[in-house]
């Protein structure tokens, strides 16, 4: 069970920044989907470094549980604030 752990965990970390660091360096497709919807540029950083961190803390927590613990419940709250977002704004992965 530890080995899909830390697995699942690897491969969560790898998405997770691949999604932050666009965010974090202000670049990107999503960048612009975000600034047109109302979201300014400090704020767009800090969720991007926000997902970095998480992901960092993913990684950690293989080998400290407690941190990672906080991560995961970290990303959990994050996603879920911003699944309220896109649900606010009628994104509903349609593509329109």
């Amino acid at each position: 069970m530890y080995i899909a752990a830390v697995i699942l965990s690897v491969l969560l970390a790898l998405i997770t920044v691949a999604a932050g660091a666009p965010k974090a360096q202000f670049k990107g497709d999503v960048v612009d989907g975000l600034v047109a919807k109302g979201l300014g540029p400090a704020l767009i950083r800090f969720i991007g470094l926000l997902e970095v961190a998480a992901a960092a803390g993913l990684v950690a927590g293989i080998w400290w549980e407690p941190l990672g613990i906080a991560a995961a419940v970290g990303m959990a709250v994050l996603l879920l604030v911003a699944i309220g977002y896109h649900v606010k704004w009628g994104d509903y992965g349609d593509g329109a």
